[in-house]
């Protein structure tokens, strides 16, 4: 078995983390999502056209490259701070809803 090699990427800003949105049953996921809320809404989209189907939202935390060597980046949080959980999760609602958050049509759409 290879070993990774994970390469300190000082020279070049490593790859942002995104999100993708994935079926078990389904293709690969084509889409990449730039931040949290966005992959949760189109996963909320899929599975209310496809009752009964999990989707899941997949974070990116590390990418390895094929090369002679495998080199791998992890995301390195001294050079790119943790964004604060309130930029990435949707707020609270202010009010109960008949209808729960994630299905609401105010989504902004990747497409």
């Amino acid at each position: 078995m290879s070993e990774i090699k994970f390469a300190r990427n000082y020279g070049l800003a490593p790859a942002a983390p995104f999100w993708l949105v994935w079926n078990e049953d389904g293709f690969a996921p084509r889409f990449k999502h730039p931040n949290l809320a966005s992959a949760e809404c189109e996963a909320a989209r899929l599975a209310s056209e496809n009752p009964g189907t999990a989707f899941h939202v997949l974070g990116v935390l590390s990418t390895i490259t094929t090369s002679a060597e495998i080199v791998g980046t992890r995301f390195d949080p001294m050079r790119d701070p943790p964004v604060a959980i309130e930029d990435i999760a949707p707020p609270p609602p202010e009010e109960a809803s008949p209808v729960p958050a994630f299905l609401a049509d105010d989504c902004e759409q990747p497409f």
